[in-house]
């Protein structure tokens, strides 16, 4: 539910000034989260569509009742046009954040059941888990995967990211004018409002409730994409296990940061990156990004600070009231 709040909370900001125009507007469940689709002017078939699309991507990518599941359970099998394409996407950022992202820890996150057993493994559970979980045991060609030694694909860290990207190809080929993609943490700002001006996207406070913000931006064709230990997670004997896992220990990572939020023009790169950024924590992260190019950054530290990218500060609006220190990295 708070993560449903949060989607409604940022798709309500992002059109703040745009309601009552001639708009296509519709909300489903997917991906197991609310999807809010808005287009301007209206659509409603292009809509239908779009909808069509992201259940397609769902059956096709989730390891629990869909397409990957079966993969899984065969060990391997053919791969589609989505998990073709999400596949081997994964495994270039995978290789490319030195393996904080990976899309192989099916075996882990299926142990933890974060949001619905939600149980702390045994350590020798844990580690017999681990020892599977490597890419090493996948293996790809002629369009089929062939999975190794127990090891299970799961995309639960990219999957949005993945669809959003494929909605965004969907307004460009439609020639949309103006559009907002909302699935979960991400958000897809597309061209502009009817009056000609850009997209207001807030970013949900980690310490707050689902309706607190701590900045906003103003952006359009962009993806901004989130993470954080506030979305998923469960309590027990006094400590919190959240859904982000540390692809080298197993176990929810335990980073200094308490949301990532990236900010680019490619929703894979862009799910990916804000997974494995918090998994990093804020050093590593910046140190990446002064690296790698074509992203920013806004990330919230436990200590306070709210850290913004020379590329983004620009665009930022910080909501004082929330008591964040607010500071802009320079390459």
């Amino acid at each position: 539910m708070k993560t449903k709040n949060f989607l409604l909370f940022l798709a309500l900001l992002c059109v703040l000034c745009a309601c009552g125009e001639n708009k296509s507007l519709r909300s489903i469940y997917v991906m197991d989260s609310v999807a809010t689709l808005q287009i301007y002017p209206q659509n409603e078939e292009l809509v239908d569509e779009m909808c069509g699309k992201l259940y397609e991507i769902d059956r096709e990518l989730s390891a629990y009742d869909g397409d990957i599941k079966n993969i899984n359970d065969s060990s391997g099998g053919e791969l589609k046009v989505h998990s073709g394409h999400l596949l081997n996407g994964s495994l270039v950022l995978s290789e490319k954040t030195g393996g904080a992202f990976s899309p192989v820890l099916g075996t882990v996150i299926e142990l933890w059941g974060i949001g619905e057993k939600n149980a702390v493994p045994k350590q020798d559970e844990l580690a017999r888990a681990m020892s599977t979980s490597k890419l090493e045991n996948v293996e790809i060609a002629d369009g089929c995967v062939s999975l190794k030694n127990g090891v299970r694909l799961n995309f639960g860290a990219v999957a949005k990211g993945y669809a959003s990207e494929v909605l965004r190809e969907m307004l460009v080929k439609n020639g949309v004018s103006g559009a907002v993609i909302s699935l979960g943490g991400n958000v897809y700002v597309h061209g502009r409002k009817p009056d000609g001006s850009g997209w207001n996207v807030a970013l949900r406070d980690p310490q707050g409730s689902p309706n607190d913000w701590f900045g906003s931006m103003h952006l359009t064709d962009r993806f901004v994409i989130s993470s954080g230990d506030y979305e998923r997670y469960f309590e027990k004997d006094g400590k919190r296990f959240h859904h982000i896992i540390d692809p080298e220990t197993g176990s929810p990572a335990e980073s200094d940061l308490t949301s990532v939020t990236v900010i680019c023009e490619d929703g894979l790169l862009g799910d990916a990156y804000s997974t494995a950024l918090y998994v990093m924590g804020r050093d590593a992260a910046l140190s990446f990004w002064r690296k790698e190019h074509g992203f920013e950054l806004v990330l919230v530290g436990r200590d306070g600070r709210v850290t913004l990218t020379e590329g983004i500060a620009g665009s930022f609006i910080p909501n004082e009231s929330r008591g964040y220190i607010y500071e802009v990295e320079n390459r």
